[in-house]
């Protein structure tokens, strides 16, 4: 039997200015002292990093260390934490590549993550904004073994794409994802 399972998500586009950013954090921790489900979902252009190293080609000065403290400190307040990235490391481009930052991210609380251990955060390709879209995926699910591996010796016999193609062509899998 399925269970319901209430969660809050929020969909975040912060402010470019501190005194916005600093805003959009307080009237987030007040709605989270207001609601007090287990699972918390933030996801989007947070407009700030977590630490230095998530920002490349970027002259900021020491007073950007500030701003991560705070930003560090408000997540903690909110508790929720980043789930694992996989991709680019960097979802925030400049059109010339000179600058690259981790802007977009997924932050969950503990209740999100024993619900659904293997969240994780997919950064794609970026196309027409200079950001990257970001996917989350929150559910693992094992196809069983893969069928097909290749070796690069097989590629050198003659005979090899011909079996493939007749073990394609006989192969009928069974199950809901079949289109043939």
């Amino acid at each position: 039997m399925a269970e319901m399972q209430r969660v809050v998500v929020v969909n975040i586009y912060a402010p470019c200015d501190i005194e916005g950013k600093r805003q959009l954090w307080q009237s987030l921790s007040r709605r989270k002292s207001q609601i007090q489900d287990e699972c918390w979902c933030l996801v989007g252009d947070f407009n700030c990093v977590r630490n230095p190293s998530e920002r490349l080609g970027s002259n900021r000065s020491n007073s950007d260390n500030g701003l991560i403290s705070e930003f560090n400190d408000w997540l903690t307040a909110m508790e929720v934490d980043d789930i694992p990235c996989v991709g680019k490391p960097f979802t925030w481009v400049r059109p010339n590549g000179s600058c690259k930052s981790k802007l977009n991210r997924v932050c969950v609380s503990d209740g999100w993550l024993s619900k659904w251990p293997d969240s994780s955060q997919f950064n794609l390709e970026r196309n027409y904004s200079d950001h990257c879209p970001i996917i989350m995926h929150s559910k693992c699910i094992d196809w069983g073994p893969k069928p097909f591996k290749v070796y690069d010796g097989w590629l050198m016999n003659k005979q090899f794409q011909k079996v493939v193609r007749d073990c394609w062509l006989d192969y009928q899998p069974m199950g809901w994802g079949v289109m043939l």
